[in-house]
């Protein structure tokens, strides 16, 4: 059935390399790379009609703060945010190689959807052959694209999850051939590029700590083995982290491990602050793309049963064995991508590309192994009609509905209006502060925040941060000359504070695309 996952065997002449579905076959033949290559077209068709919408405010944020960065600023000091410097990295070179464009945010979400396509089909291949890794390349090359989990952004999600699949496939095809220590520091520097992106980027690696456990207990590897098997992917995860806490010792650890972990760990997790009232809606507006995988999932299940029931061996291309190690792995994938997606706790709707990898390649190698392609293929790709109908009608509407239906949020638009106005009004060195947050104006308008934190949720759960926000707005030499009121002062601080601050220096000068403007009153 699956193979398990113990050192790689010299195939039998004439028979691993004729077949073609096997991970035993030549290099080049290894791997399906029409059907990754078509998956890699699907998905970058499906993020292609997002080009033309505005970017939202995670990814505005990321790009300001990245800019802030490059201009000077101190991270986690001048500009802030909860998640580690590598995404900030790849947002700030990424800023740098596309010239400051704006839009080219959503080609890096393409590029790295493509990244997400063929790791999730290497992995899948060496896991269960090249029918499954194709199948599995085109299952999350549509499923992952779909703007209705915001599949379409370069948000955490994705970025990360390229990283973390990568590092899983590099783990399969080290463990497939043995003890490869290049291989597995390479899989725990992609794990570790993965964290560095997002904290909960841990699934891949987590799915291959509990396999060398299971594999110690099970016999398919001997207690020495898994213990390098860990050290080695341990030494590329460490390296990563290593560079991160000197970048953060440097620029202020404190600061840094509380951006890093700490401000999760006391506000915003699972077990502190979680949203489940948001799981429950996200989680219908996810169901027309996770449920037709778990539906692949459980018929490939039956036919698998049926299969053993009968005492069958559904695939005579793999060597028998005494476990299927590799079953497990695809098993373990989507039950740590799981504990990641819970992990978080907000449960926003990027969560669910979490998710996406792992149940594709499942679901593939349950159906892909023990059916014939003319059964299999047509069988995932029906079931995703659900899918195809949900994502063409976002893609459908127009750019303006497009960014509501998708996002949920009518703030892109405005950010975007409301920048195209200040750059017309603003004199050199004017600010504007956008009340309480909308984080995408800045990238819009290419203006440094004049105030740290550009999340409402950051300004109300930061400690400090509200008294931070009237000290600026207070200051006769730091407080920026306008502020958009996109919420309240009392909003922001029902503590009234905030409103008096505001009430004694700014007056209203106007509105401009449905938000209040506010003036820096003169001093006399």
């Amino acid at each position: 059935m699956y193979p398990s996952l113990g050192r790689e065997q010299e195939p039998a002449p004439g028979r691993w390399d004729s077949g073609g579905d096997t991970p035993y076959c030549r290099p080049m033949r290894r791997y399906p790379w029409l059907m990754m290559v078509v998956g890699s077209v699907l998905t970058v068709l499906i993020r292609l009609r997002s080009f033309w919408t505005p970017i939202t405010s995670d990814e505005g944020g990321f790009l300001a703060i990245a800019r802030a960065w490059a201009h000077g600023d101190t991270l986690y000091r001048d500009v802030w945010v909860d998640r580690p410097q590598g995404l900030l990295a790849i947002f700030r070179f990424w800023d740098w190689i596309s010239g400051g464009s704006t839009a080219s945010v959503r080609i890096m979400a393409m590029l790295f959807g493509v990244g997400l396509v063929v790791a999730v089909g290497a992995a899948t291949t060496t896991l269960a052959g090249r029918r499954a890794g194709g199948l599995a390349a085109v299952l999350v090359a549509i499923t992952a694209a779909s703007p209705a989990i915001e599949g379409h952004l370069a948000n955490g999600e994705l970025l990360s999850g390229a990283f973390a699949a990568g590092g899983f496939a590099v783990s399969c095809i080290a463990l497939r051939r043995g003890d490869h220590a290049r291989l597995l520091v390479l899989s725990g520097l992609l794990a570790g590029c993965a964290l560095s992106v997002k904290q909960s980027g841990y699934e891949g690696l987590l799915a291959i700590g509990l396999w060398l456990i299971i594999a110690v207990i099970a016999r398919w590897r001997t207690f020495p083995e898994a213990v390098r098997g860990v050290g080695w992917v341990s030494a590329g995860v460490l390296a990563v982290m290593a560079v991160l806490a000197l970048h953060g010792a440097i620029t202020g650890y404190s600061r840094w491990w509380f951006a890093f972990a700490g401000y999760r760990l006391d506000k915003r997790s699972a077990l502190e602050g979680a949203d489940w009232a948001r799981f429950s809606m996200t989680a219908r507006i996810a169901r027309p793309t996770i449920w037709p995988l778990l539906g692949i999932i459980a018929a490939g299940g039956a036919i698998l049963l049926a299969a053993r029931l009968r005492r069958q061996q559904p695939d005579t291309l793999a060597p028998p064995r005494p476990f299927t190690g590799a079953l497990c792995l695809l098993l373990l994938w989507p039950i740590a991508a799981s504990v990641a997606f819970v992990t978080g706790g907000q449960f926003h709707r990027h969560y669910w590309v979490t998710l996406c990898g792992g149940l594709c390649a499942l679901a593939a190698g349950l159906i892909a192994r023990h059916l014939r392609a003319t059964i299999a293929v047509p069988l995932a790709l029906v079931a995703l009609i659900p899918t195809y109908v949900n994502t063409a009608k976002i893609l459908l509407e127009s750019d303006h509905s497009f960014v509501i239906t998708a996002s949920g949020d009518d703030r892109p638009n405005t950010d975007e209006r409301l920048a195209a106005w200040f750059l017309a009004n603003r004199k050199p060195g004017e600010e504007l502060y956008v009340m309480c947050a909308s984080a995408s104006f800045y990238a819009d308008a290419h203006e440094d925040p004049p105030f740290p934190y550009l999340w409402e949720d950051n300004v109300l759960m930061v400690p400090g941060a509200l008294q931070q926000l009237r000290a600026l707005l207070a200051s006769s030499t730091r407080a920026p000359k306008y502020i958009a009121v996109y919420e309240s002062p009392l909003a922001c601080d029902p503590s009234g504070q905030l409103a008096s601050v505001v009430e004694a220096n700014y007056r209203r000068m106007e509105s401009t695309s449905g938000v209040g403007i506010l003036v820096r009153i003169s001093p006399s």
